[in-house]
């Protein structure tokens, strides 16, 4: 783990993102057709294409989580409802049955139903119970503070609760962390803190942490348990993609890329003649205001207007249609990435590939043509 003390900050580490990095080609064969991406995403479960919905509520319920699993990544079930609901949702997921003559490599559990996942709060084993009895196979343990005492012992409970299920926690940014959970059991750790689109804990609260370096760090450390990692936040085009899979992730977790597709329960409004998708942000409950706070000026101003958001941030963006195009594009462009790097599969991508640091004026360069899936 790179740490800094604050009387040392002229030997801070340097921490890379995704525009900090390119892949250089290497000696190839066959086809990018040829690639596979079929890869783990716990300890227990398999996807043919590892691509995950995330679980916030703009972005998966169980619409978009139905057509990740046919098109065989997972769509992780937000928790933002009711018990009741969220459980509704998992079970449409885990009773559904793809057409196999359709959708060859979709995700499916013993009985060839859909695999079902869902977010839920370390802490919340009574929704976990729920959730597990629902079908889901895959809880998402989803904190933006995982080196926490009470989430250690949340997620402890959970593991001796339900064995039978794999627990995935996020978001872990750093390896001691990283290293306590897989002590515990943990099924996989999801990595991003900071790095998402709609995600601004970076600015208001000043923690987080860049994202290649982060799910480096993460990825050393897990490797030794044989625990998958997933890299979740920072993602806008497929080429990122490939660049997590080179540096160790075994899957990545998309929001913003998939909240613009029909499948996103997001609402569509037209501006200036063009379909727009609303999307939301995910909040920092502790750092919410809601009132009352004893003080006065701040409880007037709460009663007569909304309280204001912290982490997350709302936006609008170009519906992008069926979530199948967008995921196809991203196949499409992934494979080729994978190929020329000189593999034929993800674990010949992290043994083979060759990762360069570039330059600001590499950056622009390579942002010139514009961002595309």
């Amino acid at each position: 783990m790179k740490e800094c003390p604050v009387s040392s900050l002229s030997d801070a580490p340097v921490y890379l993102t995704f525009d900090d990095l390119t892949v250089l080609p290497r000696r190839n064969k066959g086809s990018p057709e040829a690639v596979s991406l079929a890869e783990r995403v716990s300890r227990r479960h398999r996807l043919g294409f590892p691509v995950l919905s995330a679980g916030m509520p703009s972005v998966t319920e169980q619409s978009m989580a139905i057509a990740m699993g046919q098109f065989g990544g997972l769509g992780v079930i937000h928790r933002y409802c009711s018990i009741e609901k969220q459980c509704e949702m998992v079970a449409a997921v885990a009773s559904h049955v793809p057409d196999r003559g359709i959708y060859k490599d979709a995700s499916v559990r013993e009985g060839g139903a859909l695999l079902a996942s869902a977010s839920c709060a370390p802490v919340d084993l009574e929704r976990a119970r729920a959730l597990a009895s629902a079908g889901a196979r895959l809880l998402f343990l989803d904190t933006p503070n995982p080196p926490n005492d009470e989430v250690f012992a949340g997620v402890a409970r959970m593991r001796q609760a339900l064995p039978e299920v794999d627990l995935v926690i996020g978001s872990v940014v750093e390896t001691d962390t990283a290293r306590r959970y897989l002590e515990l059991g943990i099924d996989a750790i999801k990595v991003g803190l900071g790095a998402g689109a709609l995600c601004s804990i970076r600015r208001t609260a000043g923690v987080g942490a860049p994202q290649v370096t982060a799910l480096e760090d993460v990825c050393v450390a897990a490797r030794d348990y044989g625990v998958p990692v997933i890299s979740d936040g920072g993602i806008s085009c497929s080429g990122d993609i490939v660049k997590a899979l080179a540096v160790g992730a075994s899957a990545v977790m998309l929001g913003s890329l998939l909240a613009s597709c029909d499948e996103a329960p997001g609402a569509v409004v037209e501006v200036n003649g063009k379909r727009m998708k609303e999307i939301a942000g995910l909040r920092l409950s502790d750092l919410e205001i809601d009132g009352p706070t004893g003080y006065p000026a701040v409880d007037a101003y709460l009663r007569e207007h909304a309280a204001p958001r912290v982490e997350g941030g709302d936006a609008r963006i170009p519906a992008s249609g069926p979530c199948h195009l967008t995921l196809l594009r991203l196949l499409r462009g992934v494979r080729v990435g994978v190929h020329m790097a000189g593999a034929l599969n993800l674990e010949e991508l992290r043994r083979h590939a060759r990762l360069v640091r570039v330059s600001p004026s590499g950056v622009l360069e390579a942002n010139a043509a514009g961002s595309s899936a």
